[in-house]
């Protein structure tokens, strides 16, 4: 409640209030509320952004009071799907939100913020749109070749075509990279039976991840782990078992899997 005495759907957009939260008649906290109207918003819609003091249980009860009150919780990924559908944001937008959430580091949260402000919809629109002109001109010189319609001649128009193409390939060329830098670059620790492969990691990840004997085939399992070497995001996988001649059908099939 706004200590003002205004109630928030009273309030216009781009406004903070100042109020006091309440949870069945009793005041637990002071905080407070950004107010939102469409189509001024994430998603495009009216709304309120409540802001109290950290701490699990006063945050849940603050959402339990919230519930009372008519609201619920949102599903997964439901104000970005609301944006997208609203028109608020495209695609490769949607995506990077999802990408910087799951940033494992800065260049990851760089590239996935540059996406969210639509720098790779804007190259794609861009490309699109001189495609589009070239086709216009190829549609003008077929249905009238007796009429001066283009301004473009036959060689210009390959040369526009071979330009473009070399255009969108180093752009699609730029995914692996981008990939790599998200979700991190697969890096498999292998070697033979008992030779330390397990301490490697350990000593990688700075704790005890894999447990390290004397006894050889002590990992029975691949073990993964993320991360960051620098500017580097490296996705480690411990594989099971070493490198080695498999003596059982199931021996072989682990040496499949690290194989893979």
């Amino acid at each position: 409640m706004p200590f003002s005495g205004k109630r928030l759907s009273d309030y216009p957009g781009n406004r903070t209030v100042y109020g006091a939260i309440y949870h069945n008649g009793v005041r637990i906290d002071d905080g407070i509320a950004a107010v939102f109207r469409a189509p001024h918003s994430f998603t495009g819609e009216d709304t309120v952004e409540i802001s109290c003091h950290g701490g699990i249980v006063l945050a849940q009860t603050v959402l339990e009071s919230a519930i009372a009150s008519g609201c619920r919780c949102a599903g997964a990924g439901e104000f970005t799907k609301r944006a997208f559908l609203n028109g608020k944001i495209g695609l490769s937008q949607a995506e990077a939100v999802m990408g910087l959430i799951d940033a494992a580091s800065l260049e990851s949260i760089k590239l996935s913020s540059a996406q969210s402000r639509g720098v790779l919809a804007a190259e794609i629109s861009r490309l699109r749109e001189k495609l589009t002109g070239i086709i216009a001109s190829v549609y003008a010189y077929i249905d009238y070749p007796d009429e001066d319609l283009t301004d473009m001649t036959p060689d210009e128009l390959l040369s526009g075509i071979s330009g473009l193409r070399r255009e969108a390939e180093k752009l699609l060329s730029t995914y692996r990279t981008g990939k790599a830098v998200c979700e991190g670059i697969v890096t498999a620790i292998v070697g033979k039976p008992n030779t330390g492969k397990s301490s490697v990691l350990n000593r990688i990840l700075g704790k005890d991840r894999a447990i390290v004997t004397p006894v050889a085939g002590t990992t029975r399992d691949t073990v993964e782990e993320t991360v960051c070497v620098g500017r580097v995001t490296l996705r480690l996988c411990l594989t099971a078992p070493g490198l080695c001649l498999p003596f059982s059908t199931f021996h072989r099939r682990r040496m499949t899997g690290t194989g893979k």
